[in-house]
């Protein structure tokens, strides 16, 4: 399931999880989830590369 999916994830420690799905798809845009703040937001499928290059860099 997706939930176990993203639970991985966060034991990874990956920094940043993009979530694509058919809705979101269908919507233009992908779900950004930054682990440190929690946060999440919507971003147009053809600004992801530019908004994951603008991130800091988190090791």
């Amino acid at each position: 399931s997706a939930g176990v999916k993203f639970n991985d994830v966060d034991l990874l420690g990956l920094p940043v999880r993009l979530v694509v799905s058919p809705r979101n798809l269908k919507a233009g845009a992908v779900e950004l989830k930054q682990r440190l703040d929690e946060s999440s937001s919507m971003v147009p499928t053809n600004d992801v590369v530019a908004t994951l290059r603008a991130l800091p860099d988190v090791t």
